[in-house]
Parts: structure tokens; C-alpha cells; sequence
């Protein structure tokens, strides 16, 4: 699951039912990554969440099991995400409250089984594993991607694949991209074969955002590197468009503007390449330095032409706007970049808020690991939690 020392480089962290539904409620922007400790699928996909939000300057994956006691099998009445049943999961109501509140617009290949509670009511069942982003005062679509409106911004899915559409009526699902156990490997050269559900048009770069993939484990990676970047490029174009143009020369302006529309484009743009979101990303925080006389600025062309699909250029300041990395939960910025003669701009992108759902702690081989999630997870989640914010456990 973990190659040994990745514990030392660790977002994760485990949060209760109750601390989830907190967080939920918070305004602000936040990660939330659904799993089990039953489940195969996310042993072999967690380490690539951590793996891509720590690439992208995320310190904080809060993590909650669909198991509330995370130590049992699929079959126990502490599964919340399964259906009532004349009492055999008496939890089931936590479960369809969770989803018909705050997840209204959540989008799963599963999703047409739903679950039902004691009382009759249905939600949507989500497939674990499943990594999305989460703002709860959204109400719009957002630039590229094809979510529909609503808390739930973007998701981790193939949204057009070959056995659901997101566009289908009435039930808008989509194929999910996971990874099974022993279809993983730690050597990053290698991979186990055999077992794969992905295959055909599904590996090409087009389905990919640029990426060259032969297995599902590297069609994951190329997603979840997306889903950040994407995400990413939101928010630093939403903190731009709040920098002072006052009192800077009219060709500097123009070429701040024209990085601006260009990044804009990149972001609109459904089919944009890892590489392009990263650049145009790297582009604005240029621009941002070349108003004050740092630099040229970035070209603004916003076409991927930056070298491979690195993502390693996490320059999102990101204000509290749907689909930005902006700190919610009382981190402070990591640092402020002044503009000479205009106010501060926070720069929150490393604090950003993940919540990644899969209490681990006790799973199989990386379970030294993952207890230091949960012993790591209760001191961050203190501190970012004010006491009139902090959730009573409900294990």
C-alpha cells in the first residue's frame, strides 16, 4: 500500500462520522476521498490520493471509513453504506442522511442501486473508492468538468465512459476509475498484470489529459493528477482577479489580462492536458510578479507547452471560491506575496483542506502507516477545528 518512509511524507488523516458531517457543513473548499478497510480497490488507490495531493501541496486528507468500527468485513452492521434490510445494517439512516444533505449532486457508476434506510428513504450509493471535491455554497458548474451543479464540484470518475454517461436521464452516473490490490506494485517501473477493468480507448492520452497509460494503476494517477490541477488552476485564477491593477504601466496590464483570458480558456477547456492547467497555472503566478517588475511573466498561452506533466508548480493562493485549495478550517497561509503598491495576496494552495475518506489504520501491511494517520489526523483535525466546531465522535 505505502512504500516504507512515505509515512514521513503523510496527509492523511481520519476523522469520525461526526467529524465528517462538520466539516461538511463548514463553508469553504474541501477534498473528501470515500473507502473501506474491506475494500481492494482502496488499498491500491489511497497511496496515489496522498501521493498526488502531497504533489500538489496539500498537507491535510482527512480520512473516513463507510465502517464505522474500521475494523470489520463488508457485512457488518457498522457498514452504514449498505442497505437496511429488516435491521442487518441498522445504520443505514447515517448513511442516507450524509448523501441526500450534503451530497445532493453526487455523480456514481454505482449509484442506480442506491441504498435504503429503515424508514424507506433512498440515496445514491457511492462506490468506494471515490475522491471528490466539495464546497457546500456552490450552486454552479464549474469550468472543466462535467459535473453537474452543485456542493459536490468535481469528482474522480470518468464521467463519459463506456457503460454510463453523466448525461443519461434521470439517473447521472458515471464508470469510476479503481485499481485492483494485486494489480499494484511499489516499484514505480512495474506493475502486477493481470486483472485490469480498464482497457481499449479508455487507456489513450485523450481520456487520460495527456498522459501515456497502459493499466489502470497509471489511468488513476493521470486522474487524480488532473482533478488537483484542475482544481488548482480554479483557485489561482480566482485569487488574480482580485489583484489592484492600479498604478501599473498599461503594457503590463494588458499582458497581465492577456495571461488572465488565456488561463481562463485552459480551465474552460474539458479536453485541456495535465501539462496545459499546470502551465497556465505556473503562467499566472508569473504574470502576478512580472506587475511589480519580477519577471516577464508567463507566455499566457495556456497550450501544455511546459516540459511533461510534472505538476509541481503548486502556486494557488486560492480565496474561498468554489473549485480553489483556500484553507476553511483556521490553518493560516503559509505565506503572502505582496505586490508593490496593492494589498497582500494570501497564498493558502499548501494548507488546502482534503477530506479523504478511509479510516486505514488498521489495514494489512501499512498499518504502522496509517496508525500514524489517525495519531497525526486527532492533532490536526484539534487544531483545525475550532472548539465550537469540534464534533463529538460518533463511533
Amino acid at each position: 500500500m505505502f512504500k516504507q518512509g512515505e509515512d514521513k511524507d503523510f496527509s492523511l488523516i481520519s476523522v469520525t462520522y461526526g467529524e465528517l458531517e462538520k466539516l461538511l457543513q463548514s463553508p469553504g473548499n474541501h477534498y473528501i476521498f470515500f473507502g473501506a478497510t474491506w475494500c481492494g480497490n482502496t488499498y491500491a488507490t489511497i497511496r496515489y490520493v496522498n501521493q498526488e495531493a502531497r504533489k500538489y501541496g496539500i498537507k491535510h486528507v482527512y480520512t473516513f471509513d463507510t465502517i464505522l468500527d474500521s475494523t470489520s468485513g463488508k457485512g457488518s452492521p457498522f457498514h452504514i453504506r449498505d442497505n437496511y434490510n429488516n435491521g442487518s445494517h441498522p445504520l443505514s439512516d447515517l448513511y442516507t442522511h450524509l448523501v441526500n444533505t450534503y451530497l445532493p449532486n453526487l455523480v456514481t457508476e454505482d449509484g442506480s442501486h442506491g441504498v435504503v434506510d429503515s424508514k424507506g428513504v433512498g440515496a445514491t450509493r457511492l462506490q468506494v473508492p471515490l475522491l471528490l471535491h466539495y464546497n457546500k455554497n456552490n450552486a454552479a458548474q464549474l469550468p472543466g468538468t462535467d459535473q453537474p451543479a452543485g456542493p459536490v464540484t468535481d469528482e474522480v470518475v470518468d464521467y463519459h465512459g463506456k457503460t454510463a454517461n453523466v448525461d443519461a436521464k434521470p439517473q447521472l452516473t458515471a464508470r469510476e476509475y479503481m485499481l485492483n490490490w494485486y494489480g499494484t506494485t511499489y516499484d514505480d517501473k512495474a506493475i502486477i498484470q493481470g486483472g485490469f477493468s480498464i482497457t481499449g480507448d479508455d487507456l489513450s492520452a485523450a481520456k487520460n489529459y495527456g498522459r501515456k497509460v497502459n493499466n489502470d494503476r497509471d489511468a488513476y494517477i493521470a486522474q487524480a493528477d488532473h482533478f488537483y490541477s484542475l482544481l488548482n488552476l480554479r483557485g489561482e485564477i480566482a485569487q488574480a482577479k482580485t489583484v489592484s491593477l492600479d498604478g501599473y504601466s498599461a503594457g503590463r496590464v494588458a499582458a497581465f489580462k492577456k495571461t488572465l483570458a488565456a488561463a481562463e480558456k485552459t480551465v474552460s477547456d474539458k479536453k485541456a492536458t495535465i501539462s496545459a492547467t499546470d502551465t497556465a497555472t505556473k503562467n499566472i503566478a508569473n504574470a502576478v510578479a512580472a506587475l511589480a517588475g519580477g519577471n516577464n511573466g508567463g507566455s499566457g498561452s495556456g497550450n501544455g507547452s511546459g516540459s511533461g506533466d510534472t505538476g509541481n508548480n503548486p502556486v494557488a493562493g486560492n480565496a474561498d471560491n468554489a473549485g480553489g485549495n483556500d484553507s476553511t478550517a483556521g490553518n493560516k497561509p503559509s505565506r503572502k506575496i505582496v505586490v508593490a503598491g496593492n494589498e497582500p495576496l494570501s497564498r493558502t494552495g499548501a494548507e488546502a483542506t482534503v477530506i479523504a475518506s478511509v479510516a486505514l489504520s488498521l489495514a494489512l501491511t501499512a498499518a504502522g502507516a496509517l496508525a500514524l494517520s489517525r495519531n497525526r489526523g486527532d492533532a490536526a483535525a484539534a487544531q483545525a477545528l475550532s472548539d465550537s466546531t469540534r464534533p463529538t465522535s460518533a463511533r
